[in-house]
């Protein structure tokens, strides 16, 4: 992986592994519910590695259609100087059901 940065100098080649799962299950009334995660350590840098989580929901509204609710969560332990290690979402949106 390589991570590159506004600064030059805080660029770097990364050597790892990704160890992931992941997750899905039909609740009651149709609802799904999937989830899943990784860490990625460095093998070369050992300080160095990120995570990444996501979960939601799919409720099924009218015939074929329907709402999602999702977060995503996204952590890089050494992040440009002047940003934030963590990013956070909530995405909302409406889609076709899977058959």
């Amino acid at each position: 992986e390589r991570q590159a940065f506004f600064i030059s100098s805080s660029n770097v080649d990364l050597i790892g592994s990704i160890f992931g799962e992941a997750y899905k299950r039909t609740l009651p009334a149709k609802i799904a519910f999937t989830e899943t995660g990784s860490f990625t350590p460095s093998w070369n840098h050992f300080h160095d590695y990120s995570a990444m989580f996501s979960a939601g929901f799919v409720l099924p509204t009218w015939k074929r259609l329907g709402v999602n609710f999702n977060v995503n969560d996204n952590y890089i332990n050494n992040p440009s100087p002047g940003y934030n290690p963590n990013s956070f979402q909530f995405v909302a949106g409406v889609a076709p059901l899977p058959r």
